[in-house]
């Protein structure tokens, strides 16, 4: 299988955007109130406001064009960050679990996130995801596209006994696998001692 290479929509974008609209609403809001009370207050809050959106405004876009996903043949990885850059791999046979979240605003731009899920790192649906891929839009088709390759790995890899019984016929398997559970056997009659 082709390693499938996967960006976010651009629908994700707007929906930051929109978020971080929802909550500097409000203190706008408070800020045109101020202007009334004193306006040195207003001044001062409104250039404290500039200087913490102002980069933030800026920071989405970057952020956005750092995420890039791939669904290659044995992994499923992740890449992201716009100072600090991080990596993820996560290998079919460890994925325990694929889930999608959707809220309201990413339905209504069609996007939405793709939690992969590993034995070790459980909890609540997509809560501690191994990987998330967020703001991609058909999430069933890549979802689905995961799945295929964690179910073709669970069966497609023969662990090393499998290999090395593999070519034997049923009766040399049998007495091959009776020589080893005698070995195991005298090993701890052994250390088990008189």
């Amino acid at each position: 299988m082709d390693t499938m290479v996967v960006k976010p929509e651009r629908g994700q974008k707007t929906v930051w955007l929109l978020h971080w609209t929802m909550v500097f609403v409000p203190i706008c809001l408070c800020l045109i109130v101020l202007i009334l009370v004193n306006p040195i207050i207003f001044g001062i809050c409104t250039a404290v406001w500039v200087v913490f959106m102002v980069p933030f405004l800026l920071w989405i876009p970057a952020y956005f064009r750092s995420l890039e996903y791939a669904i290659a043949e044995d992994v499923v990885k992740g890449q992201r960050g716009v100072f600090w850059k991080r990596f993820i791999t996560v290998p079919y046979h460890k994925v325990t679990n694929v889930d999608i979240t959707q809220g309201p605003l990413q339905r209504s731009f069609h996007v939405g996130t793709i939690h992969c899920q590993t034995a070790g790192a459980g909890g609540q649906q997509g809560a501690t995801a191994e990987l998330k891929m967020e703001g991609v839009g058909d999430l069933d088709g890549l979802k689905e596209a995961i799945m295929e390759r964690v179910k073709g790995t669970a069966f497609s890899r023969p662990t090393q006994a499998q290999r090395e019984v593999g070519g034997l016929g049923e009766a040399q398997t049998q007495s091959a696998i009776l020589r080893e559970l005698t070995a195991i056997r005298e090993l701890l009659e052994k250390q088990a001692g008189p």
